[in-house]
């Protein structure tokens, strides 16, 4: 039975402050599939002042760049009001100032993420802040979570059975290559969506790998055709690798092991990516 190492934010509350209503929406999604019940969301400084004044968060996740009031100011607020001193913050933008990041760390911001944003490095964000303050839930203990856990399990290995059949069917026909690889295209796409989902960080590097042997194949269909054995034995090593990974539940990058693996894998691919140029 799978366990669910992944980052479980069952128990914990959390307001999200950005005036861009896509940004909040991608962040409430991330949390909620990772069992967060309780997002709140807040358009404007202001409104999250009003909203904090009338209840505590476990975590705070904030624009930078916002209108009237900015997320430094928000927070410079707050803490004259002496409301959310426990709260830690993770503040979002794009700006790269070391005297504006070192502003927010005296403000007490715990991480400043750059944009654009990804669900997968949130995610471990909000897990690095709130695991050394015994935030995080037993997700192995909560059924629903559990059973979310084993669907995206199963939907991966699945994907990947998907993936071993469409590089058996590229072996033997040569002809079909650029379709083929089409397909595989998809099916990556699906296991690198499963992977970041369950933090398997070593797996969604394999798919990487494995996608810009394919994004090659599509791009020059002849030389698709011409190296299909040897792109199917290169790509059938590394779906072989995800594999692996996948029933290990070898969650985070895999350390020093999963650095090896990955030069492995390399030396596999190398020779197969350039003769698809």
């Amino acid at each position: 039975m799978s366990q669910f190492a992944a980052t479980d934010l069952s128990s914990v509350s959390v307001i999200c402050v950005d005036d861009d209503p896509t940004i909040r929406s991608i962040i409430r999604f991330a949390l909620q599939r990772h069992g967060c019940r309780d997002v709140v969301q807040a358009h404007s400084g202001p409104d999250a002042l009003d909203l904090c004044s009338g209840r505590e968060f476990d975590l705070m996740i904030c624009d930078y760049q916002m209108s009237p009031m900015t997320g430094l100011d928000l927070l410079r607020e707050l803490r004259q009001l002496g409301i959310g001193q426990s709260c830690p913050v993770l503040m979002l933008s794009a700006e790269t100032n070391p005297e504006t990041i070192e502003a927010a760390r005296v403000l007490g911001v715990s991480a400043w993420i750059g944009k654009p944003i990804s669900a997968q490095s949130l995610i471990e964000q909000v897990g690095a802040v709130l695991r050394p303050r015994g935030l995080l839930g037993d997700g192995s203990a909560d059924p629903t979570l559990r059973a979310i856990a084993e669907r995206q399990d199963a939907r991966l290995l699945a994907s990947l059975r998907a993936a071993e059949e469409t590089l058996r069917a590229l072996n033997l026909r040569q002809r079909e290559a650029a379709s083929l690889a089409q397909t595989l295209h998809h099916i990556l796409n699906d296991v690198g969506e499963h992977a970041r989902t369950l933090g398997y960080g070593l797996l969604a590097m394999l798919v990487t790998r494995a996608a810009d042997v394919v994004a090659a194949m599509e791009h020059n269909p002849a030389a698709a055709a011409r190296e299909h054995v040897n792109a199917a034995r290169a790509l059938t090593s590394v779906i072989t690798a995800m594999k692996r990974v996948a029933l290990n539940h070898m969650r985070g990058d895999g350390g020093e092991s999963g650095l090896k693996l990955l030069t492995v894998i390399d030396g596999m691919i190398a020779p197969v990516r350039a003769a698809l140029n």
